[in-house]
């Protein structure tokens, strides 16, 4: 495992993944609507949320409404920026991600989102800029 975020994402992916056949009949596919675009933020800023499923409009959905679960990771380990999961309090689900900027530069975030039948799980990938909040008021 390249990092930590990364060896929980497969922990939780796994639990998610446990007990496919026991919960339902296994059909439905997991569908990416809205990709997340390439984002920049900025060191001190506030960082990126948005909740992947119940947020308008959706960046995912499954097509028997079965609940989603994601795994985000980086490709940099989190140096540029973390990537974590939050609860969705209302619809108490983990649906949230968080994108909180670290340090300048430039990682890749990969989001595998899954049911409990791991043939259809999904991948989306997006660029992250950090960039220096005193360098950003330069520019404009």
């Amino acid at each position: 495992m390249k990092n930590l975020s990364e060896l929980i994402g497969v922990i939780l992916m796994g639990l998610l993944l446990t007990d496919c056949t026991n919960n339902y009949d296994c059909e439905g596919n997991i569908v990416v609507i809205n990709s997340i675009p390439d984002l920049t933020l900025y060191i001190g800023g506030e960082p990126y949320s948005r909740d992947l499923i119940y947020e308008q409009p959706p960046v995912y959905m499954h097509t028997r409404n079965v609940k989603i679960g994601f795994a985000p990771t980086t490709s940099d380990g989190e140096i540029v920026a973390s990537v974590t999961m939050s609860y969705n309090v209302n619809k108490k689900h983990q649906s949230i991600l968080v994108i909180t900027p670290r340090s300048i530069g430039e990682a890749l975030v990969e989001i595998s989102a899954g049911d409990n039948c791991s043939e259809r799980n999904r991948v989306t990938s997006f660029k992250v800029t950090v960039l220096n909040s005193v360098t950003a008021n330069l520019a404009r």
